[in-house]
Parts: structure tokens; sequence; C-alpha cells
């Protein structure tokens, strides 16, 4: 499979009201190992950051990942000793807004016969980096090809069958 390139979104530098997270409408669901998300918090960009270069630390170059949740929710911060009031303060940090049950990061097309412990503990210690916590994910999509066969031939069976009782009830009478 080709390398997969996604070209993340640029983080706006206006500042925003600090908002609720919406909770997800439905659950993700995406093949391979996946990282879930067990409660809704805000991710910094630097932990998305260390948890990149933790992933391609552990995972080498021959495996690829996506990470899902991109910082672009800007964070405002009053300098220290500023008393109350007079506004708001500057943009200090972005930070990725994740709701529960969302995949944060997932390695995909793992072959399900091949057991990788390597992928495990990488995802493990992955999640001592996030400060939330987090539990592994694996979908696979089992569809094989011998099931396709027996599926045909059982409809051939079922469609011979029904002509044979539509001609026994219609060219009898």
């Amino acid at each position: 499979m080709p390398p997969i390139f996604y070209k993340q979104p640029i983080p706006v530098n206006i500042k925003a009201p600090k908002g609720r997270i919406v909770p997800l409408q439905a659950p993700q669901i995406h093949l391979g190992k996946s990282l879930v998300a067990l409660t809704a918090h805000r991710i910094s960009s630097t932990a998305l950051t260390n948890l990149r270069m933790a992933l391609k630390r552990y995972l080498g170059k021959k495996n690829e990942f996506l990470v899902h949740c991109h910082a672009t929710y800007p964070v405002t911060k009053k300098p220290d000793g500023i008393k109350m009031g007079q506004g708001k303060g500057a943009i200090k940090d972005h930070v990725a807004r994740i709701p529960a049950g969302f995949v944060i990061a997932r390695i995909p097309q793992i072959s399900p016969f091949m057991t990788q412990k390597s992928i495990y503990v990488a995802l493990q210690r992955v999640t001592s980096l996030l400060p939330i916590p987090c539990q592994f994910r694996s979908q696979q999509n089992n569809f094989p090809s011998q099931s396709l066969a027996k599926i045909t031939m059982l409809k051939d069976q079922i469609d011979l069958r029904r002509s044979l009782e539509w001609k026994r009830k219609h060219l009898s009478i």
C-alpha cells in the first residue's frame, strides 16, 4: 500500500470561548489497531507531537500510522502578575478537543494472523504520554474467500428449490 499523506488543518489565531466538547453521534470504526479515548478531554499540541514521535520511534519506518486528532483550538492565558479584568489574555497554546470514544491514533492494515507484540507495546507506551485514559481496539475485515463460494452455492440451491416448488405448484394443475 502506498504511504498515506494527510495535511493537517492549520490552527487559527483567533480567540475562542472555552465551550464544551461535543460528544460523538456514532462510534468510529476503523480497520486495524487503534487507540480510543475513554473520556472527553483536551489534549495539547505538545502531547500530540510527543505521541507522533513515540509512534515513529517504536514502530520504525516500515509500519505506517495515522493520528486522527489535531490541535487547532486556541487556548488563552493571562500573564503572571496581572489582575483580573482588562479583557481576555493572549493565545498561549492550541489543543485538540477529543470526545469519549474518539479514535486518537491508528495503525491500519495489520494482518489478524500475525501476532505483533511490538505494536501492542508501542500503543501501551504511547498511552502513558497522553493525559487521558485510553483503550486498544482491533477491527479486522473477516471475509475469507471460501465463505463467498459457500454463500453463492447456498443461494443457488435456494433458487433451484424455489423454481422446483413453483413448477410443482403451477404446472401440475
